[in-house]
């Protein structure tokens, strides 16, 4: 992800593909965190692969600890579906059909 007024890196996206499913993750750098900057890349990489890779289906997995990322995919429309252990702790696992 870059700022839109240039070439500044602000964080990545990425989407595996299988078939017509994907699973997204998303980072932004802690300088730009609390400026809807995931939510607007997160968007965007959906419309993206909905439009362009024939995907139906998102699915994030995000450390449980991580409440603002859980929210961000809430708003957009995910669905909590379970909770994973993990080596590090738990990981909650959100689909979107899309």
């Amino acid at each position: 992800m870059f700022l839109k007024n240039g070439r500044l890196p602000i964080g990545s996206l990425q989407a595996t593909v299988s078939s017509s499913n994907a699973e997204i993750a998303y980072v932004v750098y802690p300088n730009y965190w609390r400026n809807a900057f995931a939510k607007e890349g997160v968007v965007w990489l959906l419309n993206y692969l909905s439009t362009q890779a024939d995907v139906v289906e998102a699915v994030a997995n995000i450390d449980l600890r991580n409440a603002a990322s859980i929210a961000l995919v809430r708003s957009i429309g995910f669905t909590q579906v379970q909770v994973v252990a993990t080596n590090q702790g738990c990981d909650v696992v959100f689909v979107k059909h899309l």
